[in-house]
């Protein structure tokens, strides 16, 4: 099982950074696009805005890089010989542990590659333990640092519809040169619905795959600490908990980005009800009319182009995979 998860997660990462590379130039106009704002901004409120969702984006993409460090330090603590020296282990057939320990404390794989090398002298089991260690953290940083990514750009592209929200609602149609101004917002809104739609062309493949591989790991997981509470065997147990904590955060990730991106994009047409819309006449009603009705429309981050990636696809998801280990854990039972 541990060979089987490592193989299909290192098969998802080639997977990521090829679409990735793939979709190059989507992923440039994106990060273009967040210099460009920063350097422009010129509005303190603005500022202050584009500097909540940044935290933000820093915070949740820190946390998921962390997790993925947790994730790969348990095959490697559960490989070391720490399980028979916990303090739960030490407690548990006292006096035979005195007699099992020596015999215990022998250094495993990272990976489950017995086959391929049994028994090793010491120094190249330690250059194969270092390489299986750098490929565990190597693959954790693929997959989760292409996450980070895709959540800060999907923030800082969320920011940019609330400024513009905002300065929908402040529009003041009295004022000098209010026609210019609304094209200028106009404009705004069409770029804004490009770069959103440059975000689905890089990653709608990339979610598509991780919400596959995160399927099926979470099932295979669940499985694996289902046999390992039955055999007592707390650190397997500790290890598919942190694997499966960590793929539905991943999932909620992208979860949450969508549904922040729909909400946000949403509002526009909010915004721009929010303002004395009824007082103009001719063309700027027209294009008040016409703004509303495509801000009603909301935009969609999708895995594949055919499901919507937001909060109830991840409570889908969440209770999908509640059933599967519920009956399962009666078939083990019976």
């Amino acid at each position: 099982m541990d060979a089987f998860v490592m193989d299909l997660s290192s098969i998802v990462s080639l997977a990521k950074l090829f679409i990735m590379r793939r979709n190059s130039k989507h992923a440039y106009v994106l990060i273009n696009s967040v210099l460009k704002d920063w350097s422009a901004v010129n509005d303190s409120r603005h500022e202050d805005i584009m500097t909540e969702y940044y935290k933000k984006g820093r915070i949740v993409s820190l946390t998921i890089l962390y997790l993925g460090y947790a994730s790969g330090l348990s095959f490697i603590v559960k490989a070391l010989p720490f399980g028979e020296v916990l303090p739960f282990k030490m407690f548990q057939n006292s006096a035979n542990s005195s007699a099992n320990l020596k015999g215990s404390l022998e250094m495993n794989y990272f990976l489950a590659s017995y086959c391929v090398f049994g028994p090793l002298p010491l120094l190249p089991q330690i250059c194969v333990l270092i390489l299986q260690a750098m490929h565990i953290f190597v693959n954790a940083v693929a997959h989760c640092a292409n996450d980070g990514l895709f959540f800060s750009l999907t923030m800082h592209l969320c920011g940019q519809f609330e400024v513009l929200k905002m300065n929908f609602t402040k529009f003041e149609l009295q004022e000098f040169g209010c026609h210019k101004k609304l094209r200028f917002l106009v404009k705004r809104h069409c770029q804004l619905l490009m770069l959103a739609n440059d975000l689905e062309q890089t990653f709608n493949m990339i979610i598509l795959v991780q919400l596959l591989m995160s399927a099926l790991l979470i099932c295979i997981e669940g499985f694996v600490f289902l046999v390992c509470l039955a055999t007592r065997d707390n650190v397997g147990a500790l290890k598919s908990v942190v694997l499966m904590v960590t793929l539905l955060i991943q999932l909620y990730l992208y979860a949450y980005a969508g549904d922040v991106l729909e909400s946000r994009s949403n509002e526009i047409a909010h915004g721009v009800y929010d303002s004395p819309w009824y007082q103009p006449r001719g063309h700027v009603a027209r294009d008040l009319m016409m703004i509303i009705n495509r801000g009603h429309r909301s935009y969609h981050v999708t895995a594949g182009k055919f499901l919507s990636m937001n909060i109830f696809t991840f409570k889908e998801i969440l209770r999908s995979s509640a059933s599967y280990l519920s009956v399962l854990k009666v078939m083990m039972d019976t």
